[in-house]
């Protein structure tokens, strides 16, 4: 190679990598290129913050508007809410449904959105709206821009000093307790308690429980003096042995359904003795197992003893067998005593309620007893 063909290969070599130096522009984002203009993504919103501070009431909705603070058009592709597990927050205005949309540059050409939030009970969240506009110049690495939106709802509406439930415990079938119950207005206005009405959850209908106090409607003022409420239960069949339901108040509150209404959940438990009278005879598989003892007795399943015995059919008084005895003889025969109920059983005589054998009667002599459930 001639001197003069390295020079020209020289000077070419030069101007190449000068040209991929000025090209490259490594580590220069496209979207601040100062040739095409800012593109910022803002909201009229302190810190772009939408808050929802101290909600009193059931729902909230707020306004805000979003733009372009640059200088070039941008393009918002898609909008959502995220962080929110329990879906209490909803877009209830904005441009198009999760659709691209462009902003052009100025606050004069700002979209509104409106957001509504809506919490069943008192506490803190922190959903965000996520942008994704990835031509716009302030958002994270994955083009997303952020409107945090931190909500506290704070205490409203009845407060019921027992808590949300009114728990009577084991109450004995036919007999009665009632409890009181302190609700005081946790809102700044006064509360309007215009009626009630019950829902069964588990138990008899129509329901064990009765409203006793007070007589509404009535208003609670908001100075935490509160009214007491009076229930009473007073269990009145075995089974099923519970009852559970809630008593929904009518307010002047808003409340789209029930869940959003002011309630008081109440519960108690039917407790009873119940006696079952067992004769013991020999282990069955089968009706002529029983048959061949009597007539009358079948081959069923004891759920009690999980074992097949010889009983009577369902609804029919307990059998105990003697089969022929010779004079002079003594047989004895077994039952047992059972309780099926949920309560003490106490059994304190017994006596023959028909015409009898004086051949018959107790191997021992009786005495008090208690079986337990």
């Amino acid at each position: 190679m001639t001197t003069s063909t390295k020079k020209i290969w020289g000077l070419f070599l030069v101007l190449l990598w000068v040209a991929v130096v000025q090209g490259c522009q490594c580590g220069v984002s496209l979207r601040t290129d100062p040739e095409i203009g800012p593109r910022q993504l803002k909201t009229d919103l302190p810190e772009n913050a939408l808050r929802f501070d101290q909600v009193q009431r059931l729902s909230q909705t707020k306004p805000f508007v979003l733009y372009n603070d640059g200088t070039q058009p941008l393009n918002v592709i898609s909008f959502g809410i995220i962080d929110d597990p329990e879906g209490i927050y909803a877009i209830l205005q904005s441009p198009s449904s999760q659709k691209p949309f462009t902003l052009a540059p100025g606050i004069q050409h700002a979209v509104s959105f409106s957001v509504r939030f809506r919490a069943r009970r008192p506490g803190v969240s922190n959903a965000r709206m996520r942008f994704f506009a990835p031509s716009a110049d302030n958002t994270d690495e994955d083009g997303y821009f952020y409107v945090p939106m931190p909500a506290e709802r704070g205490k409203f509406g009845p407060l019921f000093d027992c808590g949300d439930t009114l728990d009577f415990g084991e109450v004995p079938l036919g007999q009665s307790k009632e409890l009181a119950c302190k609700v005081k207005n946790a809102g700044t206005a006064p509360l309007l308690l215009n009626g009630f009405s019950y829902k069964r959850k588990e138990g008899n209908a129509p329901s064990d429980f009765a409203w006793l106090s007070p007589e509404l409607p009535l208003r609670i003022p908001p100075d935490g003096s509160g009214v007491t409420i009076r229930i009473r239960y007073k269990p009145s069949d075995f089974p099923p042995g519970k009852d559970e339901g809630i008593y929904l108040l009518e307010t002047n509150l808003p409340a789209e359904n029930d869940e959003e209404k002011a309630q008081i959940a109440v519960k108690g438990i039917t407790t009873v003795p119940q006696i079952a009278l067992v004769p013991v005879y020999p282990p069955c598989t089968e009706a002529l197992d029983c048959q061949l003892l009597d007539e009358r007795l079948d081959c069923r399943e004891d759920t009690f003893a999980k074992a097949r015995r010889c009983d009577t059919a369902e609804g029919k008084n307990p059998l105990l067998k003697f089969p022929r005895t010779l004079p002079s003889k003594t047989e004895r025969k077994t039952f047992l005593v059972r309780n099926t109920g949920n309560a003490p059983l106490r059994v304190t005589g017994m006596v023959w309620t028909s015409e009898s054998s004086p051949d018959l009667g107790l191997a021992l002599p009786f005495a008090p007893f208690v079986v337990a459930p």
